[in-house]
């Protein structure tokens, strides 16, 4: 698990760099360089979208919202993927 300074994670062995996340990102943070998934972390407005979107799981971030609308800190300050 990589982590970047926004505080998203990336499964590396679960990303199969399909870019579904860098597609919905608002600020533009994800990025695909090649066969790679980059994090601007200075773009990154940690909303939890693109953890929403990956169909592996591969992303966890601190805001991520689950599909059932609740946020994903249930107040002890562990990520929880969706």
């Amino acid at each position: 698990m990589e982590d970047s300074d926004t505080g998203i994670r990336i499964d590396r062995e679960a990303c199969v760099v399909c870019g579904a996340c860098a597609a919905v990102c608002p600020g533009e943070a994800l990025i695909l360089e090649g066969l790679t998934l980059v994090v601007a972390a200075e773009r990154c407005r940690p909303c939890g979208l693109a953890a929403l979107v990956c169909p592996t799981g591969a992303l966890t971030c601190p805001s991520t919202v689950r599909r059932d609308g609740a946020g994903a800190d249930a107040g002890d300050g562990a990520e929880r993927p969706i």
